[in-house]
């Protein structure tokens, strides 16, 4: 990468030394291009991302730590990680108190972005106190407090330039596999290694699945398997703990690979299969790479660490809401930064901050406003139209409906339909104050009616101190202006829920992303009515008196593509 920047000719499978240094600075990035051909493998183009260092890790977070106490006042650096140790208080938190549970048997750590925040106020502390829910990360604690969340307190709070949770292994011998025996004995027909001791694991493997294992605080026995180790990819919580291990152990572009090799290659040989023995050489010696230049030398061990860690530890901005995740619910919608910056800049302020709330609100967000495109109450009604919606219409006298919309007549007439239908609720006054039309759905999730406007209005104006609205006032600021849109769609989401237990549905997103809590949520959005009143089955929640959502398919496609996006 850097040669082609500097407009430098390069060569396939060629070492170079350059008579004039190029200056790489700290996390340039570099780029060896090479074909994917793993034995076994088909040729599958992927990008193969290494992040390593010679530089002593021990040393180096001695320094930070030593630098980020210095600079933490005068240059505002914040907080961007939440670290908890094993043996860490755990709470509970009820009536704006927090309650001490038992300790954490796991360690966490998490980019602050994912964890909700809530804040417990004293009555004599005007500021309070902020805790953080850690119950997604935990495996026998939840079901004690399935509804509340189990929260650590702020001291928890760190920054990644500190490396918290960072755990270092080393690995003595030519680590060219992860058994504990060497792998030439591992591979002979003729070893007297009985099956057990082969898939036995290096005690550096073992150490570090011990660390990934998860389910240590499920008072289990831990077994460990080299099998088990395709599975570290399917759980995203130790996904995020991998960001923590960094391991110390021989480059595969050691030039001096072959000879490690040696024996491995001889076994094959000895077993008649010479094709293996000849491919192994040619890879080891076409990876290996002889050059070496000021530290970087092959033969060194080095400090691996894991690329999207490193990434989410040196972070200063991070967006909470990605292209990635808009598009996933709403193709193309991703590339729309206007929507993106609204999206982020209030999903912050109405704590829609962890992946489970982030999925469910983009996924029923875009569903109400097919797909982030409708901002406003659409006005166009036919006759059968109106009956269908507005319950009100449907039980108007003929006369009235006449009015309304004429037999005949392609439309409903307007404003009058909606000065009618939503007269006298929600705050609006009656028929002939025009509260109706004036005061009609909108955002990305609809507001409707005055009270609402009203209370927009005021959560609005306390977040935003610098930005000062009316929107009893200035309605049409909702309809058409993005940033409100979004706004407001929030406001929505932590106060107008169906069901009265969830009127926050942050609380109902919080349960999990299973299809139980998407029939919920949905019909917590909107599932007043459902051709045919079809009575769902009691869910694992104990919830009986949802029924399915209008557009129930849509949701599930929506929401399902971001799930798997986010490994949820």
């Amino acid at each position: 990468m850097q040669l082609c920047k500097h407009k430098i000719d390069t060569q396939a499978d060629v070492e170079v030394k350059l008579d004039k240094p190029i200056e790489i600075k700290a996390g340039e990035e570099l780029g060896l291009m090479g074909e994917y051909n793993q034995i076994g493998e088909s040729g599958e183009k992927l990008l193969h991302l290494e992040v390593f260092t010679y530089d002593n890790i021990e040393q180096f977070k001695a320094k930070a730590e030593a630098a980020y106490k210095q600079d933490r006042e005068n240059k505002g650096i914040k907080a961007n990680f939440l670290y908890v140790a094993r043996g860490s208080q755990l709470y509970s938190i009820a009536n704006d108190e927090a309650v001490g549970l038992e300790k954490s048997k796991v360690e966490i750590m998490v980019p602050l972005a994912d964890v909700a925040k809530q804040t417990v106020k004293k009555k004599t502390d005007k500021t309070g106190k902020d805790y953080y829910n850690v119950q997604p990360y935990l495996y026998s604690l939840p079901q004690k407090n399935k509804d509340g969340g189990i929260y650590v307190d702020e001291s928890h709070l760190t920054h990644g330039l500190l490396f918290p949770g960072v755990n270092i292994f080393n690995q003595s011998g030519n680590g060219l596999c992860i058994f504990k025996y060497p792998l030439h004995q591992n591979i002979d027909p003729k070893s007297d290694l009985t099956t057990e001791q082969k898939n036995e694991l290096d005690p550096m493997f073992k150490l570090i699945m011990d660390e990934l294992d998860l389910e240590k605080d499920k008072n289990a026995a831990v077994s460990f398997e080299a099998g088990k180790l395709k599975d570290l990819l399917l759980s995203p919580v130790q996904q995020r703990r991998l960001t923590g291990i960094v391991v110390k152990h021989d480059s595969e572009w050691k030039k001096t690979r072959t000879a490690d090799f040696s024996q491995t290659c001889g076994v094959y040989r000895a077993n008649g299969k010479e094709e293996i023995a000849k491919r192994i050489e040619k890879r080891v010696a076409d990876l290996s790479i002889k050059l070496e230049v000021d530290e970087f030398n092959t033969d060194k061990q080095a400090y691996y660490l894991h690329p999207l860690g490193v990434i989410g530890w040196l972070r200063t901005e991070s967006l909470l809401i990605t292209p990635e995740m808009v598009n996933a619910v709403a193709a193309g919608k991703g590339n729309d930064k206007v929507l993106l910056a609204a999206l982020n800049k209030y999903a912050e302020q109405y704590e829609i901050n962890t992946l489970l709330r982030i999925a469910h609100f983009l996924a029923q967000c875009a569903h109400e406003s097919g797909g982030f495109t409708a901002t406003a109450e659409g006005t166009s009604f036919s006759r059968a139209g109106a009956g269908n919606k507005f319950k009100k219409f449907v039980q108007a006298d003929s006369t009235t409906k006449e009015r309304l919309c004429p037999i005949g007549q392609k439309y409903c007439n307007q404003p009058d339909l909606f000065n009618y239908v939503y007269a006298n609720s929600n705050g609006n006054g009656s028929e002939t104050s025009g509260d109706g039309h004036k005061y009609r759905g909108g955002g990305y999730i609809q507001i409707t009616g005055r009270e609402k406007y009203k209370g927009y209005t005021k959560e609005h104006n306390a977040k935003n101190p610098s930005d000062q609205q009316d929107f009893e006032a200035n309605p049409n600021l909702v309809r058409t202006n993005v940033e409100y849109g979004v706004e407001s769609a929030m406001f929505w989401w932590r106060n107008m829920g169906s069901v009265s237990t969830y009127k926050d549905c942050n609380r109902l997103a919080d349960l999990g992303a299973t299809e139980a809590e998407l029939i919920m949520m949905s019909a917590n959005v909107n599932g007043w009515f459902t051709k045919g009143g079809i009575q769902l089955p009691v869910n694992k929640h104990g919830i009986i008196s949802l029924r399915e959502a209008n557009g129930m398919s849509d949701r599930r496609t929506r929401f399902n593509s971001i799930k798997k996006l986010l490994g949820l």
